[in-house]
């Protein structure tokens, strides 16, 4: 659920940074709020600031990683999404999982789908 203003915030967790930069572009271009952290930061982050929408987790966490972090997500923040992103297979619990190969649009749909479009004229 968008917050005041129709703002949709993401949290994106990668191991990768240059990653996680591409994801703040694709985010930001799309008009989400975005906000990226390697997973050792996950539950602080949640912690400090518990009002994402969607936690998107990519595919270069190990399946392991994905499915510890769906878990962290849904003990801290229960009414937030999660999505994982893989290349192998796997959802790990989450909400939905999606084949990152296939692109970024079907990323940003998988993004919709869980907590609708980004809000029009934001970006």
């Amino acid at each position: 659920m968008p917050h005041p203003g129709g703002l949709i915030k993401v949290l994106l967790i990668s191991h990768d940074q240059a990653l996680r930069d591409r994801y703040i572009s694709l985010f930001r271009t799309a008009g989400y709020f975005v906000h990226t952290a390697g997973v050792q930061f996950l539950a602080i982050t949640l912690r400090a600031a518990a009002n994402f929408d969607v936690l998107v987790l990519d595919h270069t966490l190990s399946q392991q990683e994905r499915k510890t972090s769906v878990y962290i997500a849904k003990v801290l923040v229960p009414q937030m999404h999660t999505l994982v992103l893989h290349s192998s297979g796997g959802d790990n619990g989450a909400d939905l999982a999606v084949d990152s190969r296939k692109g970024v649009p079907v990323i940003l749909e998988a993004v919709a789908e869980l907590v609708g479009p980004p809000p029009l004229g934001y970006v």
